[in-house]
């Protein structure tokens, strides 16, 4: 792929005041696990990227960040503006990246990722999955830190895989990978001490 020439779509428009802004629904949203959050600090974005997962690499992706791409999304418009905005580098071991992504229908094994260690476990990989719709699919209950009682969530992008490994990764707990389920300009975030159980057991 020639990366030399592409489109650079802009990036933030005031970008600190814009990130400030986005980097509080990231809080927020960590705070309050399966609470769907909404950003509106673009106009444009990469066309296979939707306008939260851009702005969420805007925010938290600099020159330090190594980032992996799923296929479908290593494209030149992605992979340019990304490093032009933000000096991220692309890495092709997605045993390496910091960010983790992807689309769900080309979710990588979650095995794979760095899942940090019992002394460091803040150092493991942050999955992004761009998904068709955070309101249809089964229902699962979420609790955990940040979820008073229960709280009532679906998406497309969950499925008996990923239910899987995140039942695994709780015996694993520190180490482990937290989950941001995007779409279009919305997102709700998972982290790994997020429970989750299908309504259906």
């Amino acid at each position: 792929m020639n990366l030399e020439e592409s489109i650079i779509y802009p990036g933030l428009e005031n970008p600190v005041a814009d990130a400030q802004t986005v980097f509080r629904k990231l809080l927020s949203g960590a705070s309050e696990p399966g609470l769907i959050m909404s950003i509106d600090s673009l106009d444009e974005h990469p066309e296979r990227l939707s306008l939260a997962t851009y702005a969420i690499a805007l925010t938290l992706f600099d020159q330090t960040t190594y980032v992996h791409l799923s296929p479908s999304l290593y494209v030149k418009d992605v992979a340019n503006s990304l490093r032009f905005h933000a000096g991220v580098k692309l890495s092709h071991s997605i045993q390496q990246a910091h960010f983790v992504i992807c689309n769900e229908d080309d979710r990588p094994d979650l095995h794979q990722l760095n899942q940090g260690s019992e002394t460091y476990p803040d150092q493991s990989c942050t999955l992004i999955i761009q998904c068709q719709s955070l309101s249809t699919g089964p229902y699962y209950q979420a609790s955990g830190p940040g979820i008073e009682n229960k709280r009532r969530i679906r998406c497309s992008g969950i499925d008996s895989a990923l239910m899987q490994h995140r039942t695994h990764m709780q015996t694993q707990f520190p180490r482990g990978i937290d989950i941001i389920m995007v779409c279009e300009h919305t997102f709700f975030y998972l982290p790994r001490t997020t429970q989750l159980i299908s309504e259906y057991q």
